[in-house]
């Protein structure tokens, strides 16, 4: 009964009815322990809940609502409309943008894609990213002999970008371009808090790439924030790490350095996950970095259903 009146709930609210839409409800609750080397302990809950509604027209386009809610503080995460068909995909929405999607190949990214918040959440390393969570229109096209190609783009062109990803057989490699990437890092300044990111930062590139080969997965990256405003100094990094699969076991570990001005920041990480059952996740890390010449280590473990 419950699972009917959510359904219901979700079509209501999207002004579609059965006939007209499939609708899914899912999400994840997880629960994580944190302890840094100065003995703070602190407990974090993090999930969200996820409406997704997709119609098909008669000449093949597929239309989808979707709409993340954070679970821990019922705010809206991501709310966007995709069209999706032979051409490619436009997502519009508050959404991550598409070289947010696609930037998995360096390390640092995989492992918030893996871990999450991961031993290292609490930096402000020096580190590039392009991209992040913004209100968007982006468009990715299909894979045409390996290739991809991608772009973002805010009101006003406030901020622009653009991207190819290459795969071929086990090498996938990336390369990305943004311009004024102050307005993609809402995210970072709620989520990661990344200073760099913070900064006004105005152009940048990124290029990554990842080998994997009998469950043992490469990966590597390299970021240059170019101009800069407000007189802050620029910020390039590089990182490089590894993951091995072996059934429901994955070890992972990796390294960064970041530089900003005379200032040269590092983090290393080393971690695993095990599938408890299906949609229940364990992992555990333990990490150590160097901030404007602090250094912390911290322990990290966390548990995740998903439903």
């Amino acid at each position: 009964m419950r699972k009917v009146l959510l359904a219901t709930t979700a079509l209501v609210a999207m002004s579609v009815t059965a006939a007209q839409a499939d609708v899914s409800i899912s999400g994840n609750i997880s629960f994580d322990v944190m302890n840094e080397s100065d003995n703070v302990e602190s407990f974090n809950v993090d999930g969200d809940i996820v409406i997704q509604g997709t119609t098909t027209t008669d000449s093949g386009l597929t239309f989808t609502a979707e709409q993340q809610t954070t679970s821990e503080g019922s705010s809206i995460d991501d709310a966007f409309i995709a069209v999706s068909g032979d051409f490619g995909t436009i997502r519009m929405g508050n959404t991550d943008g598409a070289l947010d999607r696609n930037d998995a190949v360096a390390y640092t990214n995989y492992h918030e894609g893996k871990a999450g918040r991961g031993a290292l959440d609490k930096a402000n390393m020096a580190y590039t990213a392009i991209g992040g969570n913004d209100t968007v229109i982006s468009f990715q096209s299909p894979s045409f002999n390996g290739v991809t190609v991608y772009a973002d783009v805010t009101a006003n062109g406030g901020y622009s970008g653009a991207g190819v990803t290459y795969s071929a057989g086990p090498v996938t490699v990336t390369a990305q371009k943004a311009s004024n990437v102050s307005k993609a890092s809402a995210e970072a300044a709620t989520k990661y808090n990344r200073e760099d990111e913070l900064a006004g930062l105005t152009d940048a590139t990124f290029v990554g790439a990842s080998v994997s080969v009998g469950g043992v997965t490469v990966m590597m990256g390299s970021s240059v924030h170019d101009a800069i405003t407000g007189g802050e100094a620029k910020v390039k990094s590089t990182d490089f790490g590894a993951a091995y699969t072996m059934g429901d076991f994955t070890l992972y570990g990796g390294t960064g350095k970041g530089s900003k001005g005379t200032r040269t920041d590092k983090h290393t990480s080393f971690g695993a996950t095990y599938t408890v059952a299906p949609g229940v996740t364990l992992m555990a890390e333990n990490g150590n970095k160097e901030v404007a010449a602090v250094k912390t280590d911290a322990t990290w473990v966390n548990l995740k259903v998903a439903f």
